[in-house]
């Protein structure tokens, strides 16, 4: 198989929506979110997921597009994914929040404005709709490799932030909070 640049406008349109996403969050990664010292296996995370986000922007340009309808799914994908990332930075706005992985110190309220009304890891969401965008638009199996560990590593590090509420001393206004939002999806993994 070649490889070869976008041909069609929808294609370039996702392309540019990949890099748009991918920028977006690494920049708001290195902005954004607290600078704390981070133990070697967190910084291996961390960079391991942006090189497997870059990855997948460069198998959007290069690779070949499902049929246009799935590659409009995946610019809607991406877009969602920009404006969840944008409204839950201004929903927690007065409050600097930790990366990924980085268990204290919890911020110092529990956010639920925006849409963190909605579900409790609205970052969460628009990285797994980011993930998922690129095998949602483009026809090769590696979209889907490349998805399935930022997938697994924002799953993963959701659940460990939810246990450290959990096990912290705001612990039942977190399980109240929980009782009313999904996880990543509103309505749908409350508990």
């Amino acid at each position: 198989m070649t490889l070869q640049p976008p041909q069609t406008l929808i294609h370039l349109l996702l392309a540019g929506a990949a890099a748009a996403a991918v920028t977006f969050f690494a920049v708001g990664l290195t902005l954004y979110f607290e600078r704390s010292p981070r133990p070697r296996w967190v910084i291996t995370a961390h960079y391991s997921s942006m090189v497997l986000a870059l990855l997948q922007v460069a198998g959007v340009f290069f690779l070949p597009p499902r049929s246009d309808p799935f590659v409009a799914a995946g610019i809607v994908m991406y877009t969602v994914a920009i404006l969840l990332f944008l409204s839950a930075i201004e929903a927690a706005r007065r409050t600097r929040l930790q990366r990924s992985f980085i268990d204290h110190p919890l911020p110092d309220r529990l956010i639920t404005d925006g849409p963190y009304r909605w579900v409790r890891h609205p970052f969460g969401t628009g990285y797994l709709l980011g993930a998922l965008a690129a095998p949602v638009g483009i026809d090769d199996l590696r979209m889907v490799l490349l998805a399935l560990p930022l997938v697994a590593m924002t799953v993963y590090a959701a659940v460990r932030e939810e246990r450290v509420w959990l096990a912290s001393g705001r612990g039942e206004d977190y399980r109240a909070y929980r009782r009313r939002t999904g996880m990543f999806v509103p309505f749908i993994g409350r508990g």
